[in-house]
């Protein structure tokens, strides 16, 4: 019998409101809860993505976020964050690698509902070149991706990614800053 996973609900901003109800409900129901968003990149300015698994509710067989996952029940983003890329890719992380990008607002369309979620976003500066291992089931595949070459896909709208607007745009913006910023001290 699977475990059902308590989420707490929160504001359009993330702030928790004091109660908390199956993951299941806050998806039906429409009610905004937190979610941990994380993007690994590495020195070659290549991201890494995940294939989801075909077993997902949301977006299964769609290429997406290095790792993402809802945050428990008293649980906060950051430890969420450090969690997930354990659970889906087997690398180890520590809170101190997380760099955050900020909070964005998701409304995702799902068969007769929409499901409410406030991601905060992180990125990892890291090589990682051995296989990950995909421990929890979620993740079928991964690959490394240019950010630019991901840019211009998530630009065609192509369907084989996980649409993440508001997401995309605060990574976006965080990586042409910071190869903008490495190229003039490179100069």
């Amino acid at each position: 019998m699977k475990t059902v996973e308590y989420v707490d609900v929160c504001d359009r901003e993330g702030n928790t409101l004091g109660s908390s109800k199956p993951k299941r409900e806050v998806h039906e129901q429409g009610i905004w809860h937190r979610v941990s968003h994380i993007w690994i990149v590495n020195s070659k300015g290549e991201l890494l993505l995940q294939l989801r698994s075909l077993k997902m509710t949301v977006f299964p067989g769609r290429w997406d976020i290095s790792a993402a996952g809802h945050v428990s029940a008293g649980e906060e983003y950051i430890a969420a964050a450090v969690c997930e890329v354990k659970e889906e890719l087997g690398l180890d992380i520590l809170e101190k690698d997380l760099h955050k990008l900020g909070i964005v607002r998701q409304e995702i369309p799902k068969d007769n509902y929409i499901i409410r979620d406030v991601p905060m976003v992180y990125i990892v500066h890291m090589d990682h070149e051995r296989d990950m291992s995909f421990i929890d089931g979620e993740v079928t595949e991964s690959k490394w991706i240019p950010y630019q070459e991901l840019r211009a896909i998530i630009g065609r709208n192509d369907p084989a990614y996980v649409p993440h607007p508001e997401g995309f745009k605060l990574l976006f913006n965080y990586l042409d800053d910071y190869y903008a910023k490495t190229s003039h001290r490179d100069a």
